[in-house]
């Protein structure tokens, strides 16, 4: 390991060629894509960036916001104490279109 060591310090020049030709490398994987083979013009939207949320969704990340807010966080303490989920709280869940919620028995 040493001797690997000492060879790279005494051959400079040889790593200077080495960190040219990665950098090379990399700028030519992340240069620019070319538009050649995309169309100009385009009246419908593929995919929707994935920050952004569809109108289902940005009311289902409401309603469970609200839910969480008004009838989940007044139990956490107490279920917290118990180890146990509050069966108001399943309900509530389901009830709200949270299917696949996950509970302690």
């Amino acid at each position: 390991m040493f001797t690997s060591l000492l060879r790279r310090v005494l051959q400079p020049k040889k790593i200077i060629q080495t960190s040219r030709r990665n950098l090379f490398a990399s700028q030519q994987l992340f240069s620019p894509t070319k538009s050649d083979n995309l169309p100009e013009h385009s009246d419908e939207v593929l995919h929707a960036p994935l920050y952004m949320f569809t109108e289902e969704e940005t009311m289902m990340k409401e309603t469970v916001a609200k839910l969480a807010k008004d009838k989940i966080e007044p139990l956490v303490r107490e279920m917290d104490e118990k180890s146990q989920m509050d069966p108001s709280v399943i309900k509530a869940l389901f009830e709200n279109g949270v299917r696949r919620s996950y509970y302690a028995n």
